[in-house]
């Protein structure tokens, strides 16, 4: 944690950053994530996300529910998640090698991008299965969500 501050400090003054290791790179791009002020999951649609998962619908219904609502994201942001879940199955496709399943990704990065628009509320915690069954879905189902391949 303390590397991934300096990091950002010497980002902040305009220095150059040297970045060493995949493990710091993952921590750069979660603390971009987590300042942003809102999140990539925009926190006025985070209840309609978490209804996906609290409903308990089919596999095939949710997928096709987060489907609509990538579309009712702002443009920069279904993009910018279109790129970070792609990058993320691919990473999960190595889980053999790097143990970073779907589940564990989500468990890691769906804090910093679906994020509560009540951050203080105690109640909140309950809703983290939910985050994370999101996230996870979103990155082991990601072809099937995203109906379209990514442009590099």
């Amino acid at each position: 944690a303390k590397l991934i501050k300096s990091y950002r400090l010497k980002y902040d003054k305009r220095e150059k950053v040297e970045i060493n290791g995949v493990h710091e790179l993952a921590g750069v791009l979660k603390l971009f994530f987590r300042e942003m002020s809102d999140s990539l999951f925009p926190k006025m649609m985070y209840q309609h996300f978490l209804d996906v998962e609290k409903n308990g619908t089919q596999l095939k219904d949710r997928l096709n529910k987060y489907s609509y609502l990538l579309t009712m994201l702002p443009r920069e942001n279904s993009m910018c998640l279109h790129y970070l879940m792609y990058f993320l199955s691919c990473v999960a496709k190595h889980s053999e090698v790097n143990k970073m399943a779907p589940k564990n990704l989500a468990i890691v990065w769906g804090p910093n991008l679906l994020r509560s628009p009540n951050p203080n509320d105690p109640q909140d915690v309950f809703n983290i299965p939910k985050v994370t069954s999101c996230v996870e879905t979103f990155i082991a189902h990601f072809e099937e969500i995203f109906h379209k391949p990514i442009v590099i």
